[in-house]
């Protein structure tokens, strides 16, 4: 059964603490750290019907719409913000990176990245574990892995993957953090 829910963006900045906030030092005389910006933006809520309730979701400015993953593992796209289609399907959770001019989308520390103008998923080999992504760049998606070794070094390690590869590769040469060394 698809229940539809309605995902509620706040487009509102809420600075409640600008409105209680006096001058540093208390007496009036010092800077003002947070200036009042509350009447400077207008509040809107706007209401967004979903099929399914989100679990992760992000907005693809290429089409103006929200891309979300419902608790059927379905991921979902808004069409003007009336309704919603299906794009595919997938278990591990989204990434909130979008890359492509919008045209893929990456699973959350997972090797997997979907191409919404092909209809596909790639699924790619990494020599990594744990890793995250970090950007798009074109059609390249850069992630980095971090691990300790048995001598307690830190290893951090970026890896590019290149859209339609089997495999991801070192960036450069893994930069390594002795304990104590800054």
């Amino acid at each position: 059964m698809i229940r539809a829910t309605v995902l509620t963006f706040i487009v509102a900045l809420n600075l409640s603490i600008a409105g209680t906030q006096n001058r540093c030092g208390g007496d009036g005389s010092g800077p003002k750290p947070l200036a009042d910006i509350t009447t400077t933006f207008q509040s809107e809520i706007k209401g967004i019907p979903t099929q399914g309730s989100p679990e992760e979701f992000l907005f693809s400015e290429k089409d103006n719409s929200v891309i979300y993953r419902n608790e059927f593992a379905e991921i979902m796209q808004t069409m003007h913000f009336q309704s919603s289609v299906k794009l595919t399907e997938s278990g591990k959770p989204l990434s909130r990176l979008i890359g492509g001019k919008g045209r893929y989308l990456a699973a959350e520390a997972a090797p997997w990245v979907y191409d919404r103008k092909l209809h596909r998923w790639y699924n790619y080999s990494l020599d990594a574990r744990p890793f995250r992504h970090i950007f798009f760049n074109g059609d390249a998606l850069y992630s980095i892995s971090s691990r300790v070794d048995v001598g307690g070094n830190q290893i951090y390690q970026v890896f590019k993957y290149s859209i339609g590869d089997t495999k991801a590769v070192p960036v450069c040469k893994a930069l390594i953090m002795k304990p104590g060394e800054h």
